[in-house]
């Protein structure tokens, strides 16, 4: 069988599940029974090997040569300490607010009921039901323990260890392998949070290496891998779907249409593409969400035109921090102003996108940029002009822009061995330091959870809950026993974030939100049946 690393293998062995489970969320949770289910799969495929004669497993093989790899590569101490530093960082609860207003209910659905038909319905946030979040589910074994929900920081870690286990060339591909370790830092910031952010940045930053050496030599192999990693990131963000341009570049400089492995990968996409349209169907009723121009059908669980708007207005206008209302008032350049002036962490940020954007559109130009980092670079900017006419937060543009515009800056560089060893080496240090001390964000961020972050050290034992109103106080929250209006719904108590829903029991919204929707767009809100499993949808009222 020909060699694959291992952290590959464990890419693949997430991508596998993720096929599996999203086909099992359409009809069942991913609890108990779907675990059990993974782990009899799991152990039938071992079983099937040793029948076989396969008593020395692939995988064993792999892992031992990749520890021996990795271990003469980077000190075990800076090893154990990276480890440690990121399950010191997932195991506090997270500071976004997406984490309080739908991450843990969107996690929470998918582990009692899988998929729920017209669940935007209840809660505009929880339209999106991203990939990622069915893995996250799906692995969380939510039945034994309910604060396992941190498959960032694994992601993270193999991130890491595919970085710095490479082979010892030094040419700029490898540079730029070695050089993940050095955004180490800025993974910390997103690893307590169950986001598909940082396992799209990662994903990414890993999908660019190989489209790299693809190009420069075709293997039909490592493209199908290739290619199963970007329908990974797609399905986990729709925004990165033009990365789907990479695996068609390749192929069409091979000219190996009709070989067998293309073909499995269209038929994969094809699969995948289906997999996105059916759960947008049942979540929100719109099949291409979130676009929202066409709906052949309309199921009485549709999400109306009107919340589907809204949805996309509250996202854009926290862009610029803005009322939403007041878009419409604010001209293109209005805009830009009021995003690279945008308080606190956020306005570095965008700071940093917009000094990498001109640097790569500078890159373009230049003669000694290869072709193939110029297809990156272009494909980069392309999505980041979709993401300035929609949503331009920091995040959205962070999976493909930061690994662009590093692997531009090595290739104009192309920096010394001793350089990129000792910026990897200070990379690490001063990101565990700056998780760990988490005062030391406080000039850069208005957000007070960040700014109040504290981990200890029994929060290895015992990780921090949830949600951060846990971690502040005691969550209270009404527990209704009857019907509102056809809507049995709970409710925190004394909170003023009208669209909060922490780890309160499901179904989970604020009344608030509920009677603004109601008064602003005559909407009301109720459950299909009193079962939970036939989920929500709309009712108008005439006034």
């Amino acid at each position: 069988m020909q060699r694959i690393e291992f952290t590959l293998i464990c890419f693949l062995g997430l991508f596998g599940i993720q096929v599996v489970s999203t086909v099992w969320s359409f009809f069942y949770d991913l609890s108990l029974v779907w675990s059990i289910f993974l782990i009899l799969t799991a152990l039938s495929g071992y079983t099937i090997r040793l029948v076989n004669g396969s008593s020395e497993t692939f995988f064993l093989s792999q892992y031992l040569a990749f520890s021996k790899t990795i271990f003469s590569t980077i000190p075990i101490v800076i090893f154990a300490l990276v480890g440690l530093s990121i399950a010191y960082v997932s195991s506090g609860a997270p500071y976004f607010i997406d984490n309080d207003s739908y991450y843990i209910q969107t996690i929470k659905w998918l582990d009692e009921y899988g998929l729920v038909k017209g669940l935007s319905n209840l809660h505009p946030f929880l339209s999106q039901q991203s990939g990622f979040h069915i893995l996250q589910s799906a692995l969380n074994f939510d039945y034994f323990y309910s604060r396992f929900n941190d498959l960032s920081g694994v992601y993270l870690l193999l991130g890491f260890l595919w970085s710095l286990s490479g082979s010892r060339d030094w040419n700029p591909s490898e540079v730029y392998r070695k050089s993940f370790a050095v955004l180490f830092g800025l993974g910390y910031l997103f690893a307590s949070a169950p986001s598909p952010d940082l396992p799209v940045f990662v994903l990414t930053y890993i999908v660019i290496y190989y489209f790299l050496r693809l190009y420069d030599k075709y293997d039909r192999h490592l493209w199908s891998l290739l290619t199963c990693l970007i329908l990974q990131v797609i399905l986990f963000k729709v925004i990165a779907a033009l990365l789907i341009l990479l695996p068609v570049i390749l192929i069409a400089r091979s000219k190996f249409w009709k070989s067998k492995s293309v073909v499995v990968a269209i038929s994969l996409g094809l699969l995948f593409a289906i997999f996105y349209i059916a759960k947008s169907y049942v979540v929100s009723g719109l099949p291409l969400y979130p676009l929202t121009a066409w709906s052949p059908l309309e199921p009485d669980w549709q999400w109306p035109q009107e919340l589907a708007d809204l949805y996309t207005k509250l996202t854009e206008s926290q862009s610029y921090g803005v009322y939403y209302k007041n878009l419409s008032d604010l001209s293109f350049w209005g805009k830009f102003q009021l995003w690279v002036n945008h308080a606190g962490m956020e306005g570095w940020f965008n700071k940093l996108t917009l000094f990498c954007l001109i640097l790569q559109v500078l890159a373009l130009f230049l003669p000694r940029i290869p072709g193939k980092i110029k297809w990156i670079l272009s494909i980069c900017l392309l999505q980041s002009a979709i993401l300035f006419l929609t949503a331009p937060q920091f995040r959205f543009f962070a999976g493909i822009l930061i690994p662009s515009t590093l692997l531009g800056i090595i290739h104009c560089v192309k920096p010394h061995r001793w350089v990129v060893v000792s910026t990897v080496s200070t990379a690490i240090i001063a990101g565990f330091v700056f998780a760990v001390l988490g005062t030391l964000r406080n000039p850069f961020t208005d957000n007070a959870l960040m700014r109040n972050d504290t981990v200890e050290t029994s929060h290895f034992v015992s990780p921090l809950p949830n949600a951060r109103k846990e971690v502040d106080g005691v969550l209270r929250f009404r527990d209704p026993d009857s019907y509102r209006d056809g809507l049995k719904h709970h409710h925190a108590e004394n909170e003023d974030f009208i669209f909060a829903t922490y780890d309160l029991p499901l179904p989970a919204a604020q009344t608030e939100l509920l009677d603004w929707i109601e008064n602003e767009y005559n909407i009301k809100v109720v459950q299909r049946s009193e079962d939970l499993k036939d989920g929500f949808k709309v009712i108008y009222i005439n006034r």
